[in-house]
């Protein structure tokens, strides 16, 4: 578990150091164009984990770097875990929170920036061994049509990162995966990596929410060992209605001796 991992030693993959270092406005904008081979403006932050709260966190998924220049929108996740099943589904959670941010207070559909959700995931989550996976709204019975709702998901598969064709964008994913640093850009990175590990504030956040999720962890664990020990009551006592049953008491009868619902017993 990410619980586990001394402060000192969070790297750029730690979704708390990932936070903090993208609050750097110019290497949060050199990431984006090194990836997205764009030019970007101004960054407008909208929503991250710039000030640590712990009822926002309590209440589950939240934006981890979400900005906007005047035309695009920005949310960039990094990816830990190996649940592959949930990942499209997390994305369009993200956008619909994007969509929602967007359009408040009575906007336009004109009004909708592109949007670009970006996920670095320390794992290949379709197993294909490529750098990159872009996916759009095209239509199934005619490829070469795209339906224009302006959004766009990418999934960096940053261990692939000797395919990527491009060295900038192929120096920044090995600095990910391995954290090897050989560009200005993650040099950058790993001087801002070394401030948040000095810095005792953050730190201070860092073991907080370490202590959350662990706490979280293990009553989650907890209720799992009481549902699993209840289920296995009631399976118990549904294996011996049936051979009560079999022995021709009555319903009544065997629902006094195991505590079981006549209702369910009728149903056996």
């Amino acid at each position: 578990m990410e619980y586990s991992e001394k402060y000192e030693n969070i790297g750029f993959t730690n979704n708390f150091a990932f936070c903090k270092v993208m609050q750097n406005e110019e290497i949060c904008r050199e990431v984006i164009e090194t990836l997205l081979h764009v030019k970007v403006g101004r960054l407008e932050y909208k929503s991250f984990e710039k000030d640590f709260n712990l009822e926002i966190i309590k209440q589950g998924i939240r934006l981890c770097v979400y900005l906007a220049d005047s035309d695009r929108v920005f949310d960039l996740e990094m990816q830990q875990t190996t649940d592959r099943k949930n990942l499209g589904c997390r994305m369009r959670y993200y956008q619909g929170k994007i969509d929602a941010e967007l359009l408040k207070k009575g906007a336009d559909f004109d009004d909708l920036k592109e949007s670009n959700i970006i996920f670095f995931c320390t794992f290949d989550p379709f197993c294909k061994g490529l750098p990159q996976y872009i996916f759009s709204s095209i239509c199934k019975e005619s490829p070469g049509l795209e339906l224009d709702d302006k959004c766009r998901k990418i999934i960096y598969n940053v261990n692939a990162f000797e395919k990527a064709d491009d060295e900038q964008e192929r120096k920044l994913l090995e600095f990910i995966s391995t954290g090897r640093s050989e560009t200005p850009l993650t040099n950058k990175i790993c001087k801002e990596l070394r401030q948040i590990q000095s810095n005792k504030k953050w730190r201070d956040e860092y073991m907080t929410l370490q202590i959350f999720e662990k706490e979280t962890f293990t009553a989650g664990e907890e209720y799992g060992r009481n549902e699993g020990i209840s289920l296995g009551a009631k399976k118990a006592k549904l294996e011996t209605a049936k051979n009560l049953l079999s022995l021709g008491l009555s319903h009544e009868q065997i629902a006094s001796a195991t505590g079981l619902p006549i209702e369910e017993i009728d149903k056996l």
